[in-house]
């Protein structure tokens, strides 16, 4: 049976047994959901320590490069669904072929998806071991204001995405055992991670943010136009 304590949201962190599923292939059978913000976080918070930080940019896409600079696309990937909170994760393209929300938006220190339903989205706070979050609710709680973009040397249209002041621990790992597993991106991989991945087929990357131009559509990038930056 699945369980939720609705009365601990945005106090704890809440884990939910649930069934086997075909869409989020994980592993195991437990879900945990992130401690939720009670309160905004501020706009100097997200980019303590970051050296021109920036808080806030209009669109971009997001794409999470290898240490041999091949790049890959991120996509908003399934995480599960619990009662009437959806969950979604940064995911690879190729292994979540779908792309509902083709832009994103960072505005004082949030993430947020542009897409259908993107004002019901809310992005969750990330600790270690945990996967970069979004959850869709219709009764959102106050998002966590915890990224920032970090400006690459000699370029005005690409970033770092960097959370919680830190743009080099992260990983894209799998969520199960089979070549079609869905691939997510973790921060700070643990060996306590609920069994929602594989801890020994994490490999760093760094997140590439790139601003999207007006022209751009979202056509073009639901066909991984920009896969390779």
């Amino acid at each position: 049976m699945l369980f939720l304590a609705l009365a601990q949201l945005g106090l704890m962190a809440v884990t939910i047994a649930l069934p086997p599923s075909n869409t989020t292939n994980a592993p195991g059978s437990n879900i945990t959901l992130p401690a939720l913000s009670t309160t905004d976080g501020t706009q100097t918070a997200s980019c303590d320590g970051i050296n021109g930080g920036v808080h806030s940019l209009e669109a971009f896409s997001l794409s999470a490069v290898h240490k041999d600079n091949s790049s890959e696309l991120l996509v908003l990937g399934q995480g599960g669904v619990v009662n009437d909170i959806d969950i979604k994760v940064f995911s690879t393209f190729s292994t979540f072929p779908f792309n509902d929300f083709p832009t994103i938006t960072l505005d004082s220190g949030n993430l947020t998806p542009n897409g259908d339903d993107s004002d019901l989205a809310v992005t969750a706070p990330v600790n270690e071991g945990d996967e970069l979050s979004f959850m869709f609710s219709m009764n959102p709680p106050p998002p966590a204001s915890i990224y920032c973009a970090v400006p690459i040397i000699d370029s005005k249209e690409t970033f770092h995405l960097a959370v919680n002041g830190d743009a080099d621990s992260f990983s894209l790992c799998q969520t199960g055992r089979a070549s079609t597993s869905q691939v997510n991106v973790v921060f700070k991989p643990s060996q306590n991670n609920s069994e929602s991945y594989f801890i020994d087929t994490c490999k760093p990357v760094k997140l590439l943010m790139k601003a999207i131009e007006a022209e751009e559509t979202s056509v073009g990038l639901q066909r991984g136009a920009l896969c390779r930056l």
